[in-house]
């Protein structure tokens, strides 16, 4: 069968500052999701010219290509030729922040295309063309963290690149894809960090929650309030964006925070039902994008979810003496990484040489850390 071909061309009416930017194209069910990323302002207007058949001699001339359909604001359109004759086709998903833009189209709508490459093209601030191809992604086996592979955690200050860990677990949002990149060349698998159970108003797309899913403070933590994970049909398109931006990124795996907000005060009537499902829809929206997922404390739910999840982080369970609710990912030959904090540095051998002796007995890979996630740690494997 003669392969078939998609070429997309982007064109940002608005004046784009330099950027760099990516393409991804992914095949979901029977949908096309494309995704650009730009590390740089993103245009607020875009028209897609999409060649379905790979003949430039077909659908309206535009340069290399003959677009079959025109994509506009969130509108679907079919070419009928004869000029600038186009039919209205219908309504297709568009999102978009201040990170990235995706669109969600049906296949069928776009002639049945079993296979494409799509080209993405935006203006820079000095009106030349940028440039970006991705093909269609096949997913194949999703990469998960080993029962003894090393990880080193760090979300605030300098990225400590040296540490000879084999995973890094870093901030989705702050990490530059340079950075993963980097990490990437050396060996190295990455998982991102993301509230996806709170609401954190200096994310950069804090615009895109709604009031109604705000709820009480995170105590502790300023500038953080629980999410209604209720309202899944809210949350479902935020988190979906956070997961494209982590696959466009180069992320291996996703580390989602807080979600085991129904155990908590989070001025919602949540039940344990209503976290679970929420949760699996996390899972299943990571996997979808060839991401691995952790649980992130949530131990009461560990049972239920560890067929879900491909490891287990945990914070201060020995302090609670709840360590044994992790066992079912030890269990099932699955990684379980954790933490116990302390408050200065120098109390860390003393908290090692309590902690660490149980913890390597259950097969947990732990360290000593202090809270604010800095790039200081001590583990109990080298200890």
């Amino acid at each position: 069968m003669r392969q078939r071909w998609l070429w997309l061309c982007l064109w940002g009416v608005a004046s784009v500052q330099a950027a760099s930017l990516s393409l991804q194209v992914r095949q979901i069910g029977a949908f096309y999701r494309f995704s650009i990323t730009e590390e740089g302002e993103v245009a607020r207007h875009h028209q897609v010219y999409v060649d379905s058949d790979a003949d430039a001699t077909t659908g309206f001339p535009l340069g290399e290509i003959g677009a079959e359909y025109l994509l506009e604001n969130g509108l679907l359109y079919r070419y009928l030729g004869d000029g600038w004759q186009w039919e209205y086709v219908g309504v297709v998903e568009v999102f978009g922040n201040d990170l990235f833009i995706d669109w969600q189209v049906a296949k069928s709508d776009l002639a049945g295309a079993d296979s494409m490459v799509a080209v993405a093209m935006d203006l820079d601030a000095d009106w030349n063309m940028v440039r970006s191809s991705a093909p269609t992604v096949n997913q194949g086996p999703i990469w998960r963290p080993g029962p003894q592979d090393t990880w080193h955690w760090q979300l605030t200050g300098q990225l400590d690149t040296d540490d000879d860990s084999q995973i890094f677990d870093i901030d989705l949002f702050d990490t530059p894809t340079t950075t993963i990149a980097a990490l990437h060349r050396e060996g190295k698998k990455v998982v991102c960090y993301f509230s996806a159970g709170s609401f954190e108003n200096w994310r950069p797309d804090a615009g895109s929650f709604p009031d109604s899913v705000k709820g009480e403070p995170l105590e502790g933590w300023y500038g953080e309030w629980w999410l209604d994970v209720r309202q899944i049909d809210v949350l479902a398109s935020i988190m979906q964006r956070r997961l494209d931006l982590a696959k466009a990124k180069g992320c291996d795996g996703v580390e989602p925070d807080n979600v085991d907000a129904y155990g908590n005060s989070s001025g919602f009537p949540l039940t344990r039902e209503d976290q679970l499902r929420y949760n699996r829809f996390l899972a299943r929206w990571a996997h979808e994008r060839g991401l691995a997922v952790a649980l992130k404390n949530a131990l009461e739910l560990v049972e239920e979810l560890e067929p879900d999840f491909d490891w287990a982080l945990n914070e201060q369970c020995f302090e609670y003496d709840e360590c044994d609710r992790l066992l079912p990912f030890v269990t099932a030959g699955k990684a379980v990484w954790g933490v116990t904090y302390v408050d200065r540095r120098r109390q860390g051998r003393w908290q090692a040489r309590a902690i660490c002796p149980e913890a390597q007995r259950l097969g947990f890979l732990w360290q000593i850390r202090t809270w604010d996630l800095d790039d200081w740690k001590l583990s109990c494997g080298d200890i």
